[in-house]
């Protein structure tokens, strides 16, 4: 089970990696740095989306998603977490509930965009960041559990649109 989330993880890695290597981009003006913005906008493009249509497809996995959700929520609430150790902790709720390889891939995307800023930015320096990314984690998960696909797939055309304009502005 390790192994597989390890290559779940290595595949949400290739895809949100693009979007979230950003060469030292200055901090926004809300204090979240550029590069937090763009592994939220990856997070709210693919987690959802992931999330949603897996329920649908397989509705057995409802559990998995739940107990990923209270992992990665209790991890927003704290300060100076690791990539190492999130991905160690969704790798104990593998173990006690149903999984799929969608369902891994689904919440491997956003612990990819965390683990992407987090090797980036030398991670533990910003909390502000670390926590607006674990927070929009979070919220991405509750958000793919309890919505409908057609407004899933219109907004992460709307989040792919925004990682767009981030990821090209300073170029």
């Amino acid at each position: 089970m390790k192994n597989r989330l390890k290559s779940r993880l290595a595949l949400g890695a290739a895809v949100v990696a693009l979007a979230v290597v950003a060469a030292s981009c200055p901090p926004s003006p809300s204090g979240v740095s550029t590069e937090a913005q763009i592994a939220v906008a990856a997070i709210d493009a693919g987690v959802p989306i992931g999330v949603g249509y897996e329920l649908a497809r397989s509705p057995q996995t409802r559990g998995y998603f739940a107990a990923a959700d209270q992992v990665v929520c209790a991890a927003s609430a704290g300060t100076n977490v690791t990539p190492a150790e999130l991905a160690a902790d969704l790798a104990q709720v593998e173990g006690t509930n149903t999984v799929t390889p969608l369902a891994e891939v689904a919440v491997a995307t956003g612990v990819a965009a965390f683990e992407t800023w987090y090797a980036d930015t030398g991670g533990g320096t910003n909390n502000a960041d670390e926590q607006a990314i674990l927070s929009a984690f979070c919220a991405a998960i509750e958000e793919g559990e309890s919505a409908s696909l057609p407004s899933l797939k219109a907004k992460s055309r709307a989040a792919k649109a925004r990682w767009n304009k981030l990821h090209w502005s300073g170029r």
